[in-house]
């Protein structure tokens, strides 16, 4: 089994930039992201909702948790879409 390390990649950076400019950006895993992000949000609401929580509480806590799971979400896709334009640079 092969497994690519980026720390083992060495590449100049005028030549990841050139090769970026190049890579067509996808946008759909954020729309994924954003409707994940969406229904776990609306879930919180809803429990919350049945919970003796005022609705600031509600507001609040479902914002942490929409900015919460969102963030997590984004940073994990923006990571594997640069990993793996990273690994078909290094294939190339």
């Amino acid at each position: 089994m092969f497994v690519l390390s980026v720390k083992d990649v060495v590449v100049d950076e005028e030549e990841v930039m050139k090769r970026c400019s190049d890579y067509a950006f996808s946008v759909w895993p954020l729309f994924v992201v954003a409707f994940i992000t969406s229904v776990v949000t609306f879930v919180t609401w809803l429990t919350l909702s049945l919970s003796a929580f005022g609705l600031a509480e509600q507001i609040g806590v479902s914002a942490f948790v929409f900015v919460a799971v969102g963030g997590t979400l984004l940073h994990y896709v923006l990571g594997c879409m640069r990993r793996h334009r990273l690994a078909s640079q290094t294939r190339s």
